[in-house]
């Protein structure tokens, strides 16, 4: 056998203008000068070469072999040093073998090029492998066709961050920080003509640790299985990704997610044309015992900002339990529904399109359970049928309960039929019962469905229910007799409630009335409500016996005007209370009656004789005590004027009938409104009672 060596070193070579050699096609122009001599039965060929620049890179101390033997020929490239201008690292000790190097008709083409390197110094050298095949036309230098795969083992998280932080691209910068866990993965890339056709990646994460700057962001023991691929097809990049997430203890701003087993299955497919900027696809994330989410849609571009053209979206939810904790509250705090015990199952589907809008909407309850653990509101076993065929397309749905309870009020089972008409809902709601009554709503109109003004408008009525399982739910001192209402009409819009007309309830024996009703912001944390109250011939024994006020007798009539409730505490009122004229009853005030309105607001009562302490009741004539609320102080008045005089007083109540007769006379016409609440909750000895 014969064997001959023949050996070149070439420093870096520039043309007469300065610019650098075209590597490749020098290459391989040297070697096909040199492939003829190799006549013997066996010969290798050595080329060094100090250096090669192209663009944006360059390498140091090549050696190129090619070794013949039986008619096979074999290449190997050694490369010392690899600089590339976007990484501030370079790669160590890159080896190229090819077995299976061959030179047809001004073609170099080698069919599996291994090749073996480094990145990264030192300690922390990280060792990667490549797969490349190439055919490279010689005359032109240009590369016709390559297949890159790459492939490592464990690539721990801190080489990970160190090899992104050398890229130095404002995209990684972006990136949390890796610190342990380690990375394993390989990547094939083809390409014809020095453009992309087919790429195809996957990796495992095992363990990883990371977190952001600001904390917003991190996460443990995160272990995943991720493939990516893109092939392009005429116009058209296809790609397709799946990830299936096996354990970890993440936290993404609000939501803490946890899991060692049945996580999360996540999967984004499309296409992509570059010629008019258009994107298409279709995503799915699943988590079993949670719910599935799946999405598409089409997106352009082209202009300044994404412009939706179609989208749809499902929803199937398997324990609205688990989901709702894990995915839904921690973005729901402060919210109506940000504190509930919720269960059961739904589902949900919503289309869109750019030229008319939403298009569908449909959602399903199964068995669902909400409750409230702010005691406002809970429902039980809500199922419902709620489909929309958009604005201009009328369809049906109906909605049933077990149970409603709005603010400790228990309603009994109910049911409504829907109908969806253009920008319209109506519901016919059945009588719901409340205790011994019957609260009974009509006709419910929501008008102007997707849009900013939504509005409702319904009106209902209440039959007789008894007031002490209402009282007591509420936990309200016990009242006598019966509660019944009438509502002509109750209009929502812009997040405020109105009431049309005034609300007639029938309390101690009497007449209730609102007036200029209005409420916003009903279960937000400050609802706020206004409105103007009469009441009439409201029997004074049943309403001071309630409140362990002490016993009066006879008849009371007033107002409160202007009533201003932040959070369900006044914060504005103008309120009188008297003696009706020619109130044909018999008026009676105990001495316990007499200690409480001489409590309330420094009021100060003089019984005019030592010796009417030993009697129990008083006979009066008229009775009555104003305040006018604003600022936190109450401006206190009276029956009538005691005198002319500044510090004459005014009269609460004033005697009459029969002696003993009393006088009940106050002097502090301000009083803070807070000091007043606290001194009367201990005249009527209701510390536990709690308005809502």
């Amino acid at each position: 056998m014969v064997s001959t060596l023949l050996s070149t070193r070439f420093a870096n070579q520039r043309h007469a203008s300065g610019g650098a050699v075209k590597p490749a096609r020098r290459v391989a122009s040297l070697l096909l000068l040199l492939l003829p001599t190799a006549v013997f039965a066996s010969a290798q060929l050595r080329l060094h070469i100090d250096e090669v620049a192209g663009q944006g890179w360059i390498g140091k101390d090549i050696v190129l072999k090619v070794a013949f033997s039986a008619g096979e020929t074999s290449l190997t490239v050694t490369i010392d040093k690899l600089e590339v201008a976007q990484w501030s690292t370079p790669f160590r000790q890159l080896r190229f073998t090819c077995q299976r190097f061959s030179t047809a008709p001004g073609v170099l083409q080698c069919e599996s090029l291994l090749s073996n390197f480094y990145v990264g110094e030192g300690m922390n050298r990280q060792p990667l492998q490549a797969l490349l095949g190439f055919r490279i036309d010689w005359s032109s230098g240009e590369i016709l066709h390559t297949r890159l795969e790459v492939a490592w083992d464990e690539l721990r998280g801190d080489t990970l961050q160190r090899l992104l932080s050398a890229v130095g691209t404002k995209q990684f910068s972006r990136l949390p920080t890796f610190s342990t866990g380690s990375l394993t993965g390989r990547a094939t890339l083809t390409a014809n003509n020095t453009q992309p056709s087919r790429l195809l990646t996957s990796f495992s994460l095992r363990d990883f640790a990371f977190s952001d700057e600001l904390g917003m962001n991190a996460g443990e023991n995160f272990s995943a299985d991720i493939t990516v691929s893109a092939e392009i097809r005429g116009e058209e990049w296809v790609f397709r990704s799946s990830a299936e997430l096996l354990a970890a203890d993440l936290f993404l701003n609000p939501l803490y997610l946890t899991w060692r087993q049945n996580g999360p299955q996540l999967a984004l497919n499309g296409s992509w044309w570059p010629s008019d900027q258009r994107l298409r696809f279709t995503s799915r994330y699943q988590h079993a015992g949670y719910f599935e989410l799946s999405a598409g849609g089409e997106v352009m571009l082209a202009m300044d900002q994404p412009e939706l053209v179609t989208a749809y979206g499902r929803v199937r939810v398997e324990s609205l339990e688990n989901s709702y904790q894990t995915y839904l509250q921690p973005w729901l705090v402060d919210s109506l529904i940000g504190d509930l015990q919720a269960s059961g199952r739904l589902s949900g589907r919503g289309s869109y399109h750019q030229d008319r809008g939403i298009t569908s909407l449909a959602l399903e309850l199964h068995d669902i359970d909400l409750i409230d653990q702010q005691q406002r509101f809970s429902v039980s076993g809500l199922s419902a049928n709620l489909p929309w065929q958009g604005i201009h397309q009328p369809s049906e749905g109906d909605v049933h309960w077990r149970a409603l309870q709005l603010y400790r009020l228990p309603f009994g089972q109910g049911s409504s039929q829907l109908r969806f008409i253009p920008s319209q809902l109506t519901l016919d709601l059945s009588p719901i019962t409340l205790f011994d009554g019957n609260f009974t709503a009509a006709k419910v109109v929501i008008d102007r469905l997707g849009t900013d003004e939504l509005a409702l408008t319904l009106g209902a009525r209440l039959t007789p229910v008894s007031l002490p399982p209402i009282t007591a739910a509420l936990g309200w001192p016990e009242m006598a007799g019966t509660l019944a209402a009438r509502v002509p009409a109750v209009h929502y819009r812009g997040g405020k409630i109105e009431v049309d007309g005034a609300i007639d309830l029938n309390v101690f024996d009497g007449n209730l009335s609102l007036s200029r009703l209005t409420i916003e912001n009903l279960f937000g944390l400050v609802p706020r409500l206004s409105a103007d109250i009469r009441g009439d011939n409201l029997d004074l024994a049943l309403l001071t016996h309630t409140f362990g006020f002490g016993d009066i007798s006879g008849r009371i009539e007033g107002y409160i005007d202007g009533l201003q409730l932040e959070a369900w505490q006044p914060v504005a009122f103008d309120a009188w209370l008297q003696t009706p004229p020619n109130d044909p009853g018999r008026h009676q005030i105990s001495q316990r009656a007499l200690d409480s309105l001489s409590s309330i607001g420094g009021i100060s009562g003089a019984l005019q004789s030592t010796l009417l302490r030993f009697f129990n009741d008083f006979s009066y004539r008229r009775l009555g005590i104003g305040c006018r609320l604003a600022k936190g102080v109450c401006q206190m008045r009276g029956i009538a004027d005691r005198g002319t005089g500044p510090d004459q007083g005014y009269y609460i109540v004033q005697g009459g009938g029969l002696w003993p007769r009393i006088d009940l006379v106050g002097h502090n016409r301000r009083v803070d409104w807070q000091v007043l609440v606290q001194r009367l909750i201990a005249a009527t000895d209701v510390e536990n009672v709690e308005f809502r």
